[in-house]
């Protein structure tokens, strides 16, 4: 999941400092953050998207919080998360062994050409879907299984060579979308950025012309469940470290369904004025753009998506607290304050 999170120098019942312009809650809203309640609000998005923005506190150290989450797999294994795993670097077959496509999918792909197809795929793996065998056909599907797998992979390995000029284009609808264009309009309308992050921001759109010192990434693939259908996505992490803070960016590369692109930025900075110095507030900012089956019906499909997925991120910030305080508590890594 695509996301922002920042930790940061809080006034009570004003917004965390100096980051105010990333995520726009009124005085109240801060109020309840600094009491321990969790604030999801709808923003950003635009035409062709929706956008959202999460706040929560943590009594743990921003060493302890990065701890658990580069252990992506378990840190984000949650209820609407089928799958999940993270490739190694440099990627290899077994990082994929335990994703599998949906029966749903396998009967879509029975089917699928360039410019009608079920799955968001490129023309080159269209082209290569085998057409014999049927849904029910176990070797059918596990041909399928092996051949979306390794293509994944390869796409994965030449991602990493090529940056953002080698993303998919998807060739499931007549018209073709460009991950790299869509990626452009999203990061073109997160003005905020431009000012809070700079490097950053830089780096996402050229990273090959833009270093990004002292900085690390991986990437993960997950299927997860949206309510509609299971969309798997992989997802490329870059953790940024500043003075007191922490800037991960959780940038999605390929998604099954829905999604056309997605951004989050996430930033850990340490929170002053909290017994033993290692309390944070979290900000959580997500803009995707989605597709046009997901636009159309009078944005019913948009309304339905964005709602859940405000709800799966309250739920998901929930998790969060109570799982990182948890697990810091029980390492003694938590704040004395908790």
């Amino acid at each position: 999941m695509i996301l922002l999170l920042v930790a940061a120098v809080f006034v009570r019942g004003g917004p965390p400092v100096p980051l105010p312009a990333l995520v726009h809650l009124p005085p109240s809203g801060w109020a309840k953050v600094e009491h321990g309640g969790i604030v999801a609000v709808t923003q950003g998005g635009g035409k062709e998207g929706v956008g959202f923005a999460a706040a929560a506190r943590l009594h743990t150290s921003r060493q302890c919080f990065l701890t658990d989450f580069e252990d992506i797999a378990r840190f984000d294994r949650g209820r609407s998360v089928l799958q999940i795993g993270k490739f190694s670097d440099p990627p290899v077959p077994a990082d994929l062994a335990g994703l599998t496509l949906e029966d749903r999918d396998i009967e879509d792909l029975q089917n699928c050409r360039v410019g009608h197809c079920g799955v968001k795929l490129s023309a080159d793996l269209i082209r290569q879907l085998p057409r014999a065998g049927g849904v029910h056909s176990a070797a059918y599907s596990a041909r399928l299984n092996t051949l979306f797998r390794g293509d994944l992979l390869h796409y994965v390995q030449t991602y990493l060579k090529g940056g953002n000029r080698n993303l998919m284009v998807y060739s499931d609808k007549s018209v073709p979308v460009s991950l790299a264009a869509q990626f452009r309009t999203i990061l073109a309308s997160w003005q905020s950025l431009d000012t809070s992050a700079p490097p950053l921001r830089q780096y996402l759109d050229h990273p090959g012309q833009h270093p990004l010192p002292p900085h690390k990434q991986f990437l993960y693939w997950s299927k997860e469940n949206f309510g509609f259908r299971p969309v798997i996505s992989i997802t490329q992490v870059v953790i940024w470290e500043r003075p007191g803070q922490t800037w991960i960016a959780s940038k999605q590369i390929y998604a099954s369904h829905y999604f056309n692109g997605s951004l989050g930025l996430t930033v850990l900075a340490d929170a002053s004025g909290d017994p033993g110095g290692s309390g944070a507030y979290l900000l959580y900012l997500n803009r995707s753009n989605i597709d046009v089956v997901a636009r159309s019906a009078g944005g019913l499909y948009r309304s339905v998506l964005q709602t859940r997925l405000k709800r799966r991120v309250r739920r998901r910030m929930a998790r969060i607290v109570r799982g990182t305080g948890s697990r810091c508590r029980s390492q003694g890594r938590v704040a004395a304050a908790d």
